[in-house]
């Protein structure tokens, strides 16, 4: 007998499994990676990297990257995406064929406290008050939004009702009421409809394949042998919100680094960036 399970909106879940290879890559869909766990194929999408190991292509979409390996532009069928990085390395805007159409400002670095349009005029202020990656109200058009979000941050709900959202283990959207009500979405990164990529940190994740876009900036360090595997191939219970470092997830609240023993020469920064995220 399979066990039938809900989620904390009373929705019945469906069961997941995934098959890994030794290194912890996925195999459930036709796929291929290399010596260095690039990921090459996955069902019908072909990919290939740069020399430092970012994404070059999916496809024939190109993805650009800035000196300091963030994702600067792609360039999609129909349009290009560019991205604006500042020296902090937090996206801080976007544009749409050379026209800034979204904007950002932060409070630490990943604390976005207000959404611009593309004329610079905030259009959705955010208040953070219990979790340290995804606020807990939305203030847009005159009107205050409680927004209730998983364990992960992941957002589900808007009320009064205006969006709901519902992902699988990995953050593949399922359900999405209302695109684009705002700008965030699994574990509490900025979601971007166009390319269908979160930003977390300093990286940017494609739940399609659990795979980050680029290598890990601290490389082996974090004391994972696979340098884009996002959490471990774990994403039910870790999260990486600075994209350089897989945290257990103990409460909504609290975050553990594992492993720390791999993580000494970085540890003081990591949590310097801890607490500055949750300033």
């Amino acid at each position: 007998m399979i066990p039938t399970f809900f989620n904390n909106l009373f929705r019945e879940l469906n069961a997941e499994t995934y098959l890994y290879d030794a290194n912890g890559n996925r195999l459930n869909n036709t796929t291929s990676y290399d010596i260095q766990d690039c990921l090459l194929q996955y069902g019908t999408n072909t990919y290939s990297y740069t020399k430092n190991g970012e994404l070059l292509t999916k496809n024939n979409t190109p993805y650009h990257y800035d000196v300091l390996g963030n994702l600067h532009h792609v360039q999609l069928p129909t349009k290009t995406i560019e991205y604006v990085i500042d020296a902090k390395n937090c996206r801080v805007g976007k544009k749409v064929n050379g026209v800034l159409t979204q904007g950002f400002i932060y409070q630490g670095k990943l604390k976005p406290v207000a959404q611009l349009d593309g004329h610079g005029e905030i259009i959705a202020r955010f208040v953070y008050t219990s979790k340290a990656n995804i606020p807990d109200y939305i203030i847009k058009n005159g009107n205050t939004y409680h927004i209730i979000s998983g364990h992960l941050g992941s957002l589900r709900l808007i009320i009064d009702v205006q969006q709901r959202l519902n992902y699988d283990a990995f953050g593949n959207i399922i359900e999405d009421t209302n695109p684009e009500f705002q700008p965030f979405g699994f574990a509490g990164g900025l979601y971007d409809v166009d390319t269908k990529l979160t930003r977390l940190g300093v990286r940017d994740y494609e739940a399609e394949t659990g795979q980050w876009t680029s290598k890990d900036l601290i490389n082996f360090k974090g004391g994972s042998a696979n340098l884009f595997k996002y959490v471990d191939s774990d994403p039910v219970n870790w999260i990486d919100p600075l994209g350089l470092e897989t945290i257990f997830l103990i409460t909504t609240d609290f975050y553990f680094i594992f492993p720390l023993i791999h993580m000494l020469p970085f540890l003081s920064k990591i949590m310097e960036d801890l607490c500055y995220m949750i300033q």
